[in-house]
């Protein structure tokens, strides 16, 4: 019986001396994953949106949409990791990133129609919301007579 009481100190002294080792290792290995950012570029006609799919020789992290737009009807999203390009604040489209459904959805919502909001689910498991940006002229509405 003496034998088995002494044993649960030298465990518990085992067991600390395992987790001090383990625990510098952990952090040495451990490494931040890129971060990654959705780019939505603008497409006048099927011939610009299909040779930007062609060019990207099947890469997952290239979609192409239609849009609402007349004068982008298509836009191409591409996938790019944070710092490595530098995205204009000024292009026709904005492609904002979410981690759930609820966030996206949420945020889908709020965005005015004349924006012509898209809602998707990216390749990556993200949800992507793309609109037009802000500063795009909006569409020309017609003064109709009421009779």
């Amino acid at each position: 019986m003496a034998e088995i009481t002494s044993m649960k100190p030298l465990n518990g002294l085992i067991f600390a001396a395992l987790l001090a080792v383990a625990l510098p290792l952990a952090a040495q290995t451990a490494e931040s994953q890129p971060r990654f950012k959705w780019i939505a570029t603008p497409c006048d006609t099927w011939g610009c949106a299909i040779a930007a799919m062609a060019q990207s020789n099947g890469d997952p992290n290239i979609i192409i949409l239609p849009t609402k737009s007349a004068l982008h009807p298509w836009v191409v999203l591409k996938r790019m990791e944070i710092g490595v390009v530098d995205i204009p604040d000024d292009g026709p489209f904005l492609a904002e990133c979410f981690g759930t459904m609820g966030e996206a959805s949420a945020r889908f919502s709020s965005i005015d129609s004349e924006k012509m909001p898209i809602l998707i689910t990216a390749t990556d498991g993200g949800m992507i919301v793309i609109c037009l940006h802000d500063t795009q002229p909006q569409a020309k509405k017609r003064a109709v007579r009421s009779p």
